[in-house]
Order: C-alpha cells, then structure tokens, then sequence
C-alpha cells in the first residue's frame, strides 16, 4: 500500500512539476510562480481529525506555503466561507491559497488561484483572472 501511495505521489509530483515549469508560448514565462518550499497540502475533510482551519494553521507554522481547499461536497456558502478563513490565515504566513474548481468562491475570497479541469477554463481570460 505504501509503495503504491509513493508511485501515485511521485506520478502526481512530476505531472504538476511539468505542468508549472512549463513556460507559456507567448510570454515565454512559467505558468505559475510555484511557492517556496514547493509543498502543496490538499484538503480533505472527509479523511481529517481535526477542522480544516487547524490542519492549515499546523501546516502553515511547519512551512507549508500552499495550502489547496478541494471539498466538493460542501455547499457553496460553506466552502467560500471556509476559503475566506483559510486565506486570511494564509496571509499572516505568506502563504498561498487556492481552491479546486469554484472560480467564484476564489475570486470572492481573494484566493491565489483556482484548480480547474480545462473544459472548466473559459477560453478568453480576463486579465490577472486567478485560474491554473
């Protein structure tokens, strides 16, 4: 089981890594500036003991500096409540957050970007829009 996680992570990482380091064909610049440490932490509240907000506070004071909210099944008020908290935490440790696929829950928040599949992107994008 431990041997299949690390694959699936080690899949996972180098699927991201080459998505981010990228460069764009126009600008010639990366997609994203990828935070320091690289170290992403996605939510789950399903699988966690603790509330998110704390979850987030503990990785944030261990150095993380992403911090991903993906609850799919919360409601939408919930969910964009919980990302209002959870950037405001992240700000008082420079950190980013971004959340999996509500682009209006991130623009209301302030996140730092959404998550989306590429049929949720719209083809023309507004300047300075927050979507990776």
């Amino acid at each position: 089981m431990l041997l299949a996680m690390t694959v699936r992570q080690s899949i996972a990482s180098s699927a991201i890594k080459r998505f981010l380091f990228t460069v764009a064909p126009i600008s010639g610049k990366p997609y994203m500036n990828v935070p320091d440490p690289p170290l992403l932490v996605i939510s789950d509240h399903l699988q966690a003991r603790r509330p998110l907000i704390e979850i987030a506070e503990a990785a944030f004071r261990g150095g993380c500096r992403w911090f991903s909210l993906r609850e799919k099944d919360l409601a939408t008020a919930e969910q964009r409540d919980l990302l209002r908290a959870l950037v405001l935490l992240g700000h008082n440790f420079g950190a980013t957050v971004t959340a999996h696929e509500d682009i209006l829950s991130v623009v209301a928040a302030g996140a730092g970007g959404c998550i989306c599949r590429a049929a949720a992107i719209p083809r023309r994008r507004e300047p300075g829009c927050p979507l990776g």
